[in-house]
């Protein structure tokens, strides 16, 4: 599955409010994936089923797609208002502070 338009997108916007806007919705369709996961008690009519959890896996993936590429750009932009350097040395710090707090949050 391409989600090469999230990359695209955060390309296009690079406003901090807007990559924050960007973030709210990708936690949105994350909330309505843990909703079909369940399902829900107030979604009485359906029954959990493979395809339910595909189509939840899918809005799972996109919507942590759409949150790591606008976290990363929101991050790219907060470091050049702080005054560093748009070099490889900035990009490699802050993609591996990214990396560490996934694997390892504090």
């Amino acid at each position: 599955m391409d989600l090469s338009w999230a990359l695209q997108l955060c390309d296009k916007l690079r406003h901090p409010s807007t990559m924050t806007g960007i973030s709210v919705l990708g936690n949105l369709i994350m909330c309505a994936a843990m909703v079909l996961i369940g399902p829900a008690s107030f979604l009485q009519d359906m029954e959990p089923s493979r395809d339910l959890i595909y189509i939840a896996a899918l809005f799972t993936g996109s919507a942590y797609a759409v949150n790591i590429v606008s976290t990363f750009a929101r991050s790219h932009s907060a470091a050049k208002l702080l005054g560093y350097n748009r070099d490889i040395n900035t990009y490699v710090m802050l993609t591996g502070s990214k990396i560490i707090r996934i694997y390892h949050p504090l």
